[in-house]
């Protein structure tokens, strides 16, 4: 059964005697930024001789990196796999076509019995809610030793900070899972806890993404990460449906120390989001009008000094005229 490592320095997860290569996510930059770092980089696009040929200009890159200290490895370190070097590391005894025969056999999966889809495993967010299951099988490795890759999910995010981690067989030296083992050339299936991490993770993205855009925050920051699994887990006790997850984590960011009046538990699932709401615009509205008197209240004051100068300063003037 594969293991999961983590580390914080990527050396110590990267055995030297391996090959190694780097599985890339093809972005608008990425062929330029390879050939901004190497003169003549070696790299197969995986989607070649499938069919998903169609689709080349998209396809991922498997880019052979045999020296750690060329530039492209350093550039793909440095940058802890992220845009535009976006990817993963996998390494491996066997020869690139086997590796290269192996990943493309990985693209496509089975899912929720015969459903099929394509796989983006090496998006560093998906290998970590994918390969950090303890469901994920030695057949997703096949010749491969180890996948690597940089971040974690919310959950590993929040309580570690952003890591490297390796998705490693437990005995390298074990043979290797075949192909033919899938019974008629099926593609492998994810297991059911693959399914609920990678649903857990299609439905929190887009709430992470509004996060980000509307209040800053950084997926490489420990705290952001902890505010965000926090909110989404008040969101679950709440028993909240997903429609409402937006408005609740919109609600959470806006008032980071607001407390749960008492009861909201006992009260209808379908009414607890509306009683916060109207639990915030009540108190917005008292803040206001607390603003409001507090004006008014300094206002009159400043009048009331402003008469009484000029009273006093008419008193001196009768009382001079009289002397």
């Amino acid at each position: 059964m594969p293991v999961l490592h983590q580390a914080q320095a990527l050396d110590s997860l990267l055995p030297s005697a391996l090959s190694r290569w780097l599985v890339l996510d093809r972005l608008p930059d990425t062929l330029k930024r390879l050939y901004d770092l190497e003169e003549m980089p070696v790299y197969v696009p995986l989607y070649a001789r499938t069919r998903f040929a169609g689709s080349l200009a998209q396809s991922p890159l498997l880019v052979s990196v045999s020296d750690p200290l060329a530039p492209l490895w350093q550039a793909f370190v440095e940058g802890y796999g992220e845009t535009p070097l976006r990817g993963v590391i996998v390494t491996s005894h066997a020869p690139q076509a086997e590796v290269v025969a192996h990943l493309r056999a990985r693209l496509e999966i089975r899912f929720y019995g015969q459903r099929k889809g394509l796989l983006r495993f090496y998006d560093p967010w998906i290998a970590a809610h994918l390969f950090s299951s303890a469901a994920a099988s030695r057949h997703w490795l096949g010749p491969l030793e180890r996948v690597v890759w940089h971040g974690g999910t919310f959950e590993q995010r929040a309580e570690a900070g952003s890591q490297w981690y390796a998705f490693a067989a437990a005995e390298p030296d074990a043979p290797a899972p075949s192909l033919a083992m899938l019974p008629d050339d099926k593609p492998l299936a994810l297991a059911p806890e693959q399914e609920a991490a990678m649903e857990r993770y299609a439905m929190r993205w887009p709430l992470w993404r509004q996060q980000v855009e509307r209040h800053g925050l950084d997926e490489n920051v420990q705290a952001h990460a902890q505010r965000f699994v926090s909110a989404c887990r008040e969101a679950e006790r709440l028993a909240l449906p997903p429609s409402q997850w937006a408005d609740y984590l919109a609600w959470r960011f806006a008032a980071p120390d607001a407390v749960w009046p008492e009861g909201i538990l006992d009260m209808p699932v379908a009414s607890r989001l509306a009683h916060l709401q109207w639990q915030a615009e009540l108190a917005q509205t008292s803040a206001a009008t607390q603003e409001a008197n507090g004006t008014r209240h300094s206002t009159d004051a400043l009048a009331k000094n402003e008469d009484d100068e000029v009273l006093a300063l008419l008193a001196g003037t009768h009382a001079r005229e009289r002397g």
